[in-house]
């Protein structure tokens, strides 16, 4: 979860994000997987899933659902993307716009 202004999780009460997008505090396993999955199915519907799956490969963040995607699928598309010519640095903000389109 970013934040970006525009997506769905941007209303969204910081403590309530906190637990939906950033589950590794969720004691419960249970209660986590269930809220990982309604994070993830509120990203399928956003129109703002691409930046922040671009976002959050080009941050390295290592926590929680960006873009509807864990650290694994981030790190497939972030290799994908050095494949292919698109470098993954957090300095450089071309990046992420490649990512994008």
């Amino acid at each position: 979860m970013t934040g970006v202004k525009g997506g769905f999780c941007h209303g969204i009460k910081p403590r309530i994000q906190d637990l939906m997008w950033g589950t590794e505090s969720v004691g419960d396993v249970a209660t986590r997987r269930a809220m990982i999955r309604t994070a993830i199915a509120i990203c399928d519907q956003c129109p703002m899933q691409a930046e922040c799956i671009a976002t959050g490969i080009v941050s390295h963040d290592r926590w929680g659902v960006i873009g509807g995607l864990g650290l694994k699928g981030r790190r497939l598309l972030a290799r994908m993307a050095i494949e292919d010519g698109c470098p993954c640095t957090p300095r450089d903000t071309a990046p992420r716009e490649a990512l994008i389109r």
